[in-house]
């Protein structure tokens, strides 16, 4: 078994609550070392995002150049769609 599946396996328990509390709890996993941790916890921003993280956000997507990371959170963010 991956070491890492249970990060990975708690980190997308909880943003399926999509709970705005826990964001603060997922964002320093953006920087762990492990890919499928941090491909987890950028999910999961998605999710967990509110108004109140904007400028959190923006310093995550200014920190990171990853080409996969960045148009999976930026193009599915909730909210960051204009329309809502």
């Amino acid at each position: 078994m991956d070491p890492q599946l249970p990060e990975k396996s708690a980190i997308e328990l909880i943003a399926w609550g999509e709970e705005r509390k826990y964001f603060a709890t997922i964002l320093p996993f953006t920087s762990s070392g492990e890919d499928i941790v941090k491909a987890a916890a950028y999910k999961a921003l998605v999710d967990l995002a509110g108004p109140v993280d904007q400028d959190k956000l923006i310093d995550l997507l200014d920190k990171t150049d990853d080409q996969i990371l960045v148009p999976m959170f930026s193009f599915n963010c909730k909210f960051c769609k204009s329309d809502q």
